[in-house]
């Protein structure tokens, strides 16, 4: 099964007091503090005003990233590539095939390296997808990757709580970039009666099982979840950054069980404002982010 940011292992528990835990994770951060509590705010000055991303709203931003890394890179990257997308290197002649628990995937090919997969309530044992198509573009593969073209592709019970998730995306994989592949694409997911659209994902730095990326960067188009376009990137030691249009930034890492966000004016700027939340407690957020 793949391992999803709703199952990440139980936080650990220390017993020190939680102040002397949030000192290594402003130390990651750049950041010093003086007191206790689960959270450090520093003097606010004149040139410090209030900006796009702030005091009220950081957490909501960092869980909105997160949902947004969570469905590109863990929902579609790793659960729906490796259930659906890649099909085409085993089922590559035309015809209609069982799913491995019920239901049908029917393969239309046109020429040689366009190919138009159809589901029709395909049960692949942890992913079923009742309707919608994909398409498979592999002409470029040496030089650009393999092209998917997903077109409301339905997800039934991804999330035990969401009943369906229409995906739309244009995703290219497997790039070739000297001894690595990358990634890039755009996706839609509309549930729930609303959309969330994901533009400019870039990934880089593939993993040992070849379809996990350990930096991966997008933008935040539109989300319920917050009213603002953001931008998202991860770096390789796992820190997640959050961007608003105006500079102002949050970055946020996990440590022990516990999270640490520091939130700063621009990508420059000192923090001005530092939070811990237990990873139960991002998790929650996350949850709140995705409803």
């Amino acid at each position: 099964m793949v391992p999803t940011m709703n199952t990440l292992p139980a936080p650990r528990f220390s017993a020190l007091p939680r102040w002397a835990r949030l000192l290594p994770l402003l130390a990651l951060l750049g950041l010093s503090a003086c007191g206790g509590g689960a959270g450090v705010t520093l003097e606010l000055t004149p040139d410090r005003e209030v900006k796009q991303l702030n005091i009220d709203n950081m957490v909501r931003a960092v869980a909105v990233a997160q949902m947004a890394d969570q469905h590109s890179q863990v929902d579609v990257g790793l659960l729906l590539r490796a259930n659906l997308l890649d099909l085409y290197k085993t089922q590559n002649v035309a015809g209609r095939y069982p799913c491995l628990q019920g239901g049908t995937v029917t393969l239309e090919r046109s020429g040689a390296t366009l190919w138009r997969y159809t589901v029709d309530g395909c049960n692949q044992g942890n992913l079923l997808a009742q309707s919608g198509s994909w398409q498979v573009d592999t002409s470029l593969a040496a030089s650009a990757g393999v092209r998917y073209q997903l077109s409301k592709l339905l997800l039934i019970k991804l999330y035990g709580d969401t009943p369906e998730i229409s995906i739309t995306g244009d995703l290219s994989f497997d790039i070739p970039s000297g001894s690595s592949f990358n990634a890039s694409g755009s996706l839609n997911f509309a549930y729930l009666g609303s959309q969330r659209d994901y533009g400019d994902l870039r990934y880089s730095g593939r993993k040992a099982d070849g379809l996990s990326y350990s930096e991966r960067s997008l933008s935040i188009k539109s989300t319920p979840a917050i009213a603002l376009p953001l931008k998202m990137s991860v770096s390789a030691d796992g820190t997640l950054t959050v961007s608003a249009d105006d500079g102002s930034q949050v970055v946020a890492k996990l440590e022990g069980g516990v999270y640490g966000l520091g939130l700063r004016n621009s990508a420059s700027g000192s923090i001005l404002v530092a939070k811990t939340l237990s990873d139960a407690e991002m998790r929650a957020e996350r949850v709140k982010a995705r409803l």
